[in-house]
């Protein structure tokens, strides 16, 4: 009887012993969820320049000879002809949105006289030539539908050689009618202006073909390939600004920016030129998306290269690691650990992986024993959880970016470089920093977004 009441306590004890030696806590389910956080738009700065010498150009060569006439002596009444060339070139200033220019003119007059002396009436026509310079002011406004409004006023005019008849001791002084008529010329001209400048100030097509271009894919770098692709949304405009005899037309295009690395870019169905919008963002700043790579194999194999074989102890107690294996879970970095010896079985880790900015790497936060393999080890070995093998883990689980972020700052420095050169385009600015925005777990990669911040200006030379 003593006998079987022995071997009804050691079958039991047997049990536990065995079950207290063997670890399969519940795995860490591995999933890859994707909840990427929307690429914020980028800004780029965009001017382009109006030179006084470019202006005058267009005016002076729409204006050439005769440019205006009135050859009917009773015309209006006033018994005068009169004729209108440019005497030399029309010179223009700018200042805020205002263009002041100055024409020097030639004028000829025909009038006819009477003179009364001696009970007799003389009467007869007289030709006169004249110089003066009229004096304009000319409004730029750039309108949502991308014309330009001008409206051009006279600022007065200064008769250089004021037209004078003389017949004998008679000086018929007829400035003060000659007056009247080059008024309506003046009127005449202005419009005229206005009309020249809007057609020959074409905005939108310089425009036009920015928009275009930046929605084309741009290669900025040979191997790996690596383009550069352009989502534009809104195109702005602030009021137009004049300096050093220059106007600039300052505009900014907003979008979403992104660097394509070793693979083909995506088709975008191309977006038409919008309306221009007059209420400026307030932050301007350049924004490039991108996304560098690094491999869970790599980190893997020198986690198993490091780990595999070593002991880990707590008193006289140890195990041994047999191999290492991650994988993702819920957003988590999940690690799943063989071992053996005083005990066998899995042991599973998660961390959330964070980007370390001093070490340009990805690294894992809250590093620690799975909860359900946390459980466990309390009720059977909670010595496990004593040895070093937590922290050894976690050291070793680094995934190194700082080559691909120096190589990243390379690329977008050489490709505003080389954007420089291309016809009718300036390139300026600088990226001056970079950010991990959002990092993804796949089975074969570890994923990090950055955001590159600058300031990129595209002055847009138009040809004269």
């Amino acid at each position: 009887m003593k006998d079987h009441l022995l071997w009804l306590l050691v079958i039991p004890l047997a049990i536990v012993v065995s079950s207290c030696r063997t670890l399969a806590p519940e795995k860490p389910i591995e999933s890859y969820p994707i909840a990427r956080q929307q690429p914020r738009p980028s800004f780029i700065q965009v001017n382009i320049p109006l030179d006084a010498e470019v202006i005058q150009q267009i005016i002076n060569r729409n204006f050439q000879g005769l440019l205006w006439a009135d050859t009917l002596p009773n015309d209006d009444d006033d018994n005068f002809m009169m004729k209108i060339w440019k005497k030399d070139d029309i010179r223009l200033t700018f200042e805020e949105n205002t263009i002041y220019w100055e024409a020097p003119l030639r004028v000829w007059l025909k009038t006819e006289f009477n003179i009364q002396k001696f009970g007799f009436n003389i009467s007869d026509f007289r030709e006169v030539d004249a110089e003066i310079l009229l004096k304009f002011a000319t409004q730029l406004e750039l309108q949502p539908d991308w014309t330009i409004l001008t409206q051009t006023q006279s600022s007065g005019y200064t008769w250089l050689k004021p037209p004078t008849i003389k017949i004998g001791s008679f000086d018929f002084g007829i400035t003060r009618l000659a007056n009247i008529i080059m008024q309506v010329g003046q009127q005449r001209l202005s419009s005229s202006v206005d009309t020249v400048l809007m057609k020959e100030l074409k905005i939108k097509t310089y425009a036009s073909s920015l928009w275009n271009t930046l929605q084309r894919p741009l290669k900025i770098y040979a191997n790996p390939e690596i383009w550069l692709q352009m989502k534009p949304s809104g195109f702005y405009a602030l009021p137009l600004y004049a300096q050093n005899n220059k106007m600039d037309y300052r505009l900014g295009i907003s979008g979403i920016l992104t660097a394509i690395i070793d693979e083909n870019p995506p088709h975008q169905d191309s977006v038409s030129l919008p309306a221009l919008r007059f209420d400026f963002p307030l932050n301007n700043e350049s924004i490039v998306h991108t996304r560098i790579e690094a491999s869970m194999k790599t980190t893997e194999d020198l986690a198993n290269q490091m780990l595999i074989g070593q002991k880990f102890k707590f008193g006289q107690k140890e195990f041994i690691v047999r191999s290492i294996k991650l994988y993702g879970s819920e957003g988590k970095l999940a690690v799943e650990t063989q071992i053996s010896g005083e005990i066998n079985g899995k042991l599973y880790f998660t961390g959330y992986p964070y980007y370390d900015t001093t070490t340009q790497s990805i690294r894992l936060r809250d590093f620690q024993f799975d909860l359900k393999t946390d459980n466990l080890l309390k009720n059977i070995a909670s010595w496990v959880k004593r040895t070093n093998l937590e922290n050894s883990l976690n050291k070793l689980l680094v995934f190194d970016l700082s080559k691909q972020m120096v190589f990243l700052q390379d690329v977008f420095d050489s490709f505003l470089d080389k954007l420089s050169g291309m016809n009718h385009i300036e390139i300026n600015g600088k990226i001056h920093s970079f950010n991990i925005d959002d990092i993804q777990i796949s089975p074969e990669i570890i994923t990090a977004y950055v955001t590159a911040k600058g300031e990129i200006g595209v002055r847009l030379l138009p040809s004269s």
